[in-house]
């Protein structure tokens, strides 16, 4: 499965928050939550190497980060704003993806517990959930088939 880096941390928190009634789903959730994180912590390096090239450096080599009213981030010079901000975006669009293979069958599973989800769903949450069985049914285009065939 593939989701864009800015995407990461949406779909990670719409999945966190979903209770399944199976263990086989919980556990497809489970794995699902672990990849992301893991998508998440590459960006965050990648972001931190990017710091590094285009910010203020402290004494042991690593970019320099301050506070203020917006918040914490890197000290980036007024030179290489434009530079830093091109490369953010371009690893904000970059891709990570979650290898589904090795737990095949509680992907599947959550799946199929995404498709039947029967609670509200608020704010964006709808679009999140298309775009996770967007790339499910990419991974399992039989059960995909199968949930499109009560759309007839």
């Amino acid at each position: 499965m593939e989701f864009k880096n800015n995407r990461a941390l949406q779909v990670y928190r719409f999945m966190e928050g979903l209770q399944f009634s199976t263990a086989k789903a919980n556990l497809g959730r489970a794995k699902f939550l672990t990849g992301i994180i893991n998508g998440i912590k590459e960006r965050d390096t990648d972001l931190v190497e990017i710091a590094k090239m285009r910010g203020h450096l402290d004494d042991n080599g690593e970019p320099v980060k301050i506070k203020d009213d917006n918040g914490e981030h890197f000290d980036i010079p007024d030179k290489n704003r434009l530079d830093y901000a091109k490369d953010v975006q371009a690893l904000d669009n970059d891709v990570m993806v979650i290898n589904v293979t090795p737990y095949k069958n509680k992907y599947k599973a959550l799946m199929e517990a995404l498709y039947n989800y029967s609670e509200p769903l608020g704010g964006n949450d709808a679009l999140v959930l298309d775009l996770i069985t967007t790339e499910l049914d990419k991974e399992f285009p039989d059960i995909a088939k199968k949930f499109d065939e009560d759309d007839e």
